[in-house]
């Protein structure tokens, strides 16, 4: 009975019972199964799209979901199990369709399918037709009313889920091009009627994130796929027919928690661009929330008309706890940079260890091992951009220096981290990405922004323990090597430039100048610790006059004379002193020679420089980052199966 059902709806047959659709089912299939049912599918769903056309089953059948989901607020108050259960299968069976629609139709030819060729059907449980031109809006209408208005609990969450992914699915036709489209749903979604929904959605995302990050769909017997609904029993009779071995796991995903899934929901919604001067609904609600816990008389911004409150403090909680994934570092990048209350917020809290050692924890991992992906780069990327803008704050950069660095010690291995703070660890680690950028990635994007957040930091540099002022300058002395052969190379190839590719000449002028501008940076970074913190930085100190030759080699080049006479000055001050007490050569000696010293210095004499402060500022079109970027998280941890032959919008 199941498989007639099913075989007249996708057939030319236009008097089909579409309510009966609701109430078939089937075992469901494992993640590992999911590739061969779509295949087995395949013939089927093609012969839907080219009968629905005409019979307009398929939209018919979004009419009986429409009606269905105007209902489920009221049945989730009277437990009603089956009314979910047949809601479920409808979802479902919408989505699976939806899908193959994504993957092979263009945004006209979806259109198409949604709409309703036949004006009076005996089984539509509807008595005013849905227009043809609103059926796929109705429908995304109906999905976003659904994650409004019902709330989260054992009978609702699949349904939850299911609408989750299907508004996935609407949106993922651009994963099977080359670049990143604007599709007819997402124009709906920032364009159409069903952007006004968005200050609402946009909360509804946030709070499914920030309460129900743990609640995944319970499993059901066999119920072994991320969604959890119940499908066709088409299905059944294929699976069947083709013997496959439910125990085989090898392709299986993690399933995915609701709050996980409505943070990728709303991370596709916000990156997605719109047109230079049009308001983007989803960005404004997302920059413009404010705390419901703020006990101040605060109003809301006249111009902004789409501001609601959220607790921060919940939402804070679990994004410290989850930091250092990708999705929801992404989601921090978008608050810390564009919501100024939450940014003052985060920017305020005592636990900021919390929030820092997670991020740290993914650049020390970088540190490591070879980012050989290019999510992995761009998660690198991000981390760095995150530490950046939090080091725009001078309070920020105060207070790591003092806060120290307690849960380090279980990822980072290296040393003890006793003596050392959030601050420390985090030059000490940045130094390093820098050191290995040099060798390894030689990505000039990455070594900027690492120097960018060192830069910001170095006037707090505080209590630096030996290691990290070691490294410090034992990298300025791999830059200083390093250009010294490249200022060699470079005067080898203007001398034979006939036997000298020109491509290779300008790599080489552009290495050059490069390391330049990293040595000048790392000069500044030192005059501004030792202008601002000297008396609080003993092994810095201890670390230049250990290596006060190589300081003496930066004098003779007319692009870091003016940066190196303050070191120069530093040099030659404890140099004296050091001299006059007659010293032993014991480093713990000296070192307190170094501190004695530091009572009788004067930093009058020093050179001003302006304040070292680095601002991050957006590419003006992120979208082509961030959307490959969520697709290929979600193809990997989201629950939903992409064939990896046919994506395109990233490398699977």
């Amino acid at each position: 009975l199941e498989f007639f059902f099913i075989i007249q709806f996708i057939s030319s047959i236009v008097k089909v019972c579409l309510v009966w659709l609701v109430y078939v089912a089937y075992k469901l299939i494992f993640r590992s199964e999911w590739e061969m049912f779509e295949k087995s599918i395949d013939d089927s769903l093609k012969s839907l799209v080219h009968n629905t056309v005409n019979t307009g089953n398929f939209a018919s059948l979004i009419q009986v979901f429409i009606r269905r989901a105007s209902e489920l607020r009221e049945s989730s108050q009277c437990n009603d199990k089956l009314f979910f259960w047949q809601t479920n299968n409808a979802m479902f069976i919408i989505r699976t369709c939806c899908k193959f629609f994504s993957k092979n139709l263009t945004d006209e030819a979806v259109l198409r399918v949604f709409v309703t060729k036949v004006k009076e059907r005996e089984d539509v449980e509807s008595s005013a037709d849905v227009s043809s031109e609103n059926c796929l809006e109705e429908f995304v209408s109906s999905i976003i009313a659904i994650l409004i208005d019902l709330p989260v609990n054992w009978i609702t969450i699949k349904a939850l889920m299911e609408s989750l992914s299907c508004l996935l699915v609407l949106l993922s036709r651009e994963v099977y091009e080359g670049n990143v489209i604007s599709t007819a749903v997402a124009k709906m979604m920032l364009f159409g009627k069903c952007a006004i929904h968005a200050p609402l959605l946009t909360k509804t995302l946030l709070l499914l994130y920030s309460k129900h990050a743990e609640d995944a769909c319970p499993l059901e017997k066999t119920d072994q796929f991320g969604g959890g609904s119940i499908f066709v029993g088409l299905a059944n009779s294929l699976m069947e027919l083709l013997q496959i071995d439910n125990n085989d796991k090898e392709k299986q995903v993690k399933s995915i928690t609701l709050g996980d899934q409505a943070l990728n929901v709303l991370l596709l919604l916000v990156s997605h661009n719109t047109p230079e001067g049009t308001i983007h609904p989803f960005r404004q609600a997302l920059f413009s929330f404010i705390n419901s816990q703020e006990q101040s008389m605060v109003t809301l911004p006249t111009t902004s008309v789409v501001c609601f409150k959220i607790n921060f403090t919940e939402l804070y909680d679990q994004i410290c706890s989850r930091s250092g994934d990708k999705p929801s570092l992404l989601l921090l990048y978008f608050l810390l940079y564009k919501n100024v209350e939450f940014r003052n917020y985060v920017l305020s809290r005592v636990n900021l260890q919390n929030l820092i050692l997670p991020i740290l924890k993914v650049l020390h991992t970088s540190s490591q091992t070879d980012v050989d992906s290019n999510l992995g780069s761009q998660h690198l990327y991000l981390a760095l951009i995150v530490i950046v803008i939090l080091s725009e704050d001078d309070f920020f950069c105060k207070i790591i220096h003092e806060t120290p660095a307690k849960g380090a010690e279980e990822w980072f291995a290296e040393r003890s981290v006793r003596d050392l703070t959030l601050g420390g660890l985090a030059v000490l680690i940045l130094v390093k990405i820098i050191q290995k950028n040099l060798f390894v990635y030689r990505d000039r994007y990455l070594q900027t922004n690492c120097l960018a957040a060192l830069a910001n930091m170095s006037s707090n540099f505080k209590e630096l323990p030996s290691s990290v002022c070691q490294k410090l300058i034992d990298l300025l002395d791999r830059l200083s090597k390093r250009h010294a052969r490249f200022v060699k190379r470079k005067e080898l190839s203007m001398k034979y430039i006939v036997t000298e590719e020109v491509n290779n000449q300008i790599e080489l002028f552009q290495d050059v100048t490069a390391l330049e501008e990293a040595m000048r940076m790392f000069l500044e970074i030192l005059n501004s610790a030792l202008m601002h913190n000297l008396t609080h930085n003993i092994h810095l100190v201890y670390a230049i006059l250990h290596q006060k030759d190589l300081f003496r080699d930066f004098e003779q080049h007319p692009m870091f004379q003016d940066l190196i006479w303050n070191i120069t000055c530093v040099i030659n001050f404890f140099s004296t002193r050091l001299r006059e007490v007659g010293t032993e050569t014991s480093v713990e000696t000296i070192l307190e020679d170094i501190k004695t010293a530091m009572f009788h210095w004067n930093p009058e004499g020093l050179k001003k420089f302006p304040d070292l402060k680095f601002k991050y500022v957006e590419d003006q079109n992120t979208e082509e980052f961030f959307v490959p970027y969520i697709w290929n998280i979600i193809y990997n941890k989201g629950g939903l199966y992409f064939d990896e032959v046919n994506v395109k919008l990233f490398e699977p």
